[in-house]
This record gives C-alpha cells, sequence and structure tokens, in this order.
C-alpha cells in the first residue's frame, strides 16, 4: 500500500511539473521537480526514471540540453536494469526527451538515432525507417502520438517539411484517442502545422528559451540516489 501511495504520489507530482512547464513558470517547475529528486531512495526504477526525465525537461525548457542528458543517460541506465512491466513505456518517454536535448544541440543525427530506437521499442520495427504514415501495433495513443510528434520535430529540424507535415498529422489523429483530451498539445501541433502550410515554420531544434540557465545537478548528488 505504502509503494501504491508512493506511486500516486509521483504521477501527481509529475502532472503538477507538466502544469508549471505548460503555464511557463519554469521556477515552480524546477522546485517541484528538484522535490521529486528529493526522495527518491529506495524506490523503483521506473519512478527514479519518471522523477529525473521530468526534470530533465526542465533544464531543457530553461536552456540546459546538456545537463538535462546527463540525467536522462542516469534514467535510461536504471531502466534498462529493470524488468518492471512499466519499464519499456517510461524508457520511450526519457528517450523523447532525449531527442528534444539533442535537437537543442543541433545534434540531428543523434536525435535521428535516439527517435528510431524509442520507435522500435515501442512499435517493434527494429531497422525501419522514419514513416509516419504506418501505425505502430499497440493500443497506447498517448505514447504513439508523442512519437508521431518528435519524429515531426526531428524531421523538421532535417528541413523534411513533408515528412514533417506527415508526422505532426499523424500525431493530431492520434491525439484525438487520448482521454482525457490534451488541450495543449493539440493546439501546439496545430500551430505547427498551420506554420508549415503558410511557410512560416520555425526549426523545432529552436524552441522559446529562458534567460540563465539551471544549475547542474553534482555528479555526486546523482550517484548518491
Amino acid at each position: 500500500r505504502d509503494r501504491d501511495r508512493d506511486w500516486s504520489s509521483d504521477v501527481c507530482s509529475s502532472d503538477l511539473v507538466e502544469a508549471y512547464l505548460a503555464r511557463g513558470s519554469f521556477a515552480q517547475a524546477e522546485k517541484q521537480a528538484n522535490e521529486q529528486l528529493d526522495d527518491l531512495v529506495g524506490l523503483d526504477p521506473s519512478y527514479i526514471a519518471s522523477a529525473f526525465r521530468m526534470a530533465a525537461r526542465v533544464r531543457c525548457k530553461v536552456g540546459n540540453p546538456k545537463s538535462a542528458l546527463r540525467l536522462l543517460k542516469f534514467a535510461r541506465g536504471r531502466l534498462e536494469m529493470t524488468s518492471d512491466p512499466e519499464g519499456a513505456d517510461e524508457l520511450v518517454r526519457v528517450m523523447l526527451v532525449a531527442v528534444e536535448a539533442h535537437l537543442q544541440l543541433g545534434e540531428i543525427s543523434d536525435a535521428q538515432q535516439v527517435v528510431q530506437q524509442a520507435r522500435a521499442i515501442l512499435c517493434g520495427s527494429k531497422g525501419q525507417a522514419m514513416q509516419c504514415a504506418s501505425t505502430c501495433p499497440v493500443n497506447k495513443p498517448e505514447l504513439q502520438a508523442e512519437l508521431q510528434q518528435t519524429l515531426g520535430d526531428v524531421a523538421l529540424a532535417s528541413r523534411n517539411i513533408y515528412e514533417a507535415t506527415a508526422c505532426y498529422k499523424k500525431a493530431l489523429q492520434l491525439e484525438v484517442h487520448v482521454q482525457p483530451m490534451r488541450q495543449q498539445h493539440v493546439t501546439k501541433i496545430k500551430t505547427i502545422l498551420e506554420g508549415l502550410q503558410t511557410g512560416n515554420e520555425l526549426p523545432a531544434s529552436k524552441s522559446p528559451l529562458q534567460k540563465g540557465a539551471v544549475e547542474d545537478f553534482a555528479a555526486e548528488d546523482v550517484l548518491s540516489i
């Protein structure tokens, strides 16, 4: 029961970080994400990885992708050592945030590699190139939509407008099946598609950043968890 309460608390905390990020309240998002990291000793790998993923998202939002990648590397290592049934889905989420970080750093080839690895884990399609018209043989519309949007981000950063448009359209179709509806996701995708249609698109790797950067975690802090 205690474990169930811990997991429920983690989900609510992660949702709160998401809400702060959506509102642009980066300082509050950082504070909430750091509070998650403070209470990880002895918990499940998926729980730990989720907390590190949310902290990494904050770092991406405030323009510190290198710090984000260090956190995500730790999270990915934890997940790859677990047999937790929730681990595979969380691993995909961790990898999608890593793609965002690579794009911010202009590391498009690394982003392409990681997003294809995430696609292989979710869809079981090892070795296939980016194809947004195909559908994953799994009933996970939330993860599938996030994967397709990330594929679109990578295609857009690569200046492949046709592929990016196909990916974003597929993501929008999948968002319809996500309950409850993620209106901010839908709005973001529609805005990008409108930009592509009018020729005013922005590179996916150039997300709006808050001035300044979040202070890196010390190595001993990570190793102590």
